[in-house]
């Protein structure tokens, strides 16, 4: 699985990981300690990276103003991976290929598979829709999904 460091040997190694809100909660909260620091790696050695969909879910998450500003201007700090209008065709063609294999995904979750898929990151979640759609092969390859639930034991 995705790491901070590629695995040796590796065809394409992992260059970037996106960071999924379901991972981000976890990573957030007390008592995630392994998440935490995973997530803590990855934006340490530059290697983390977010969407707006993620900024948003995460943002309205919090509590109070300070929270709120506080969060986004530690979000602000990471790279924010952005779709191009023929990385939307792809998000497009994703959903329909998913929904004719049996699977209705979020469409939040299709753009995080877009973003992670145009930008060449592995994607970091809790979320079983994206172990799902690695599995189908019509996503990123299953040793790009790292699901830290699983991983980390936690």
């Amino acid at each position: 699985m995705s790491n901070d460091s590629p695995e040796e040997g590796s065809d394409n190694p992992i260059k970037c990981e996106l960071i999924d809100t379901s991972a981000w909660i976890l990573g957030l909260r007390e008592g995630h300690p392994k998440i935490s620091d995973l997530i803590d790696s990855l934006i340490a050695n530059n290697k983390a990276r977010i969407c707006r969909p993620v900024i948003l879910e995460l943002l309205t998450g919090t509590k109070t103003e300070d929270q709120f500003r506080a969060l986004q201007e530690d979000l602000d700090s990471i790279e924010t991976l952005t779709l191009t209008e023929g990385d939307w065709k792809k998000v497009y063609e994703l959903g329909f290929k998913l929904k004719r294999e049996g699977l209705t995904v979020p469409s939040m979750d299709l753009i995080i598979v877009g973003l992670a898929l145009q930008s060449d990151c592995g994607l970091i979640h809790a979320d079983r829709h994206f172990d799902l759609i690695a599995e189908l092969s019509v996503g990123p390859d299953a040793d790009r999904v790292q699901n830290v639930l699983i991983e980390n034991g936690d």
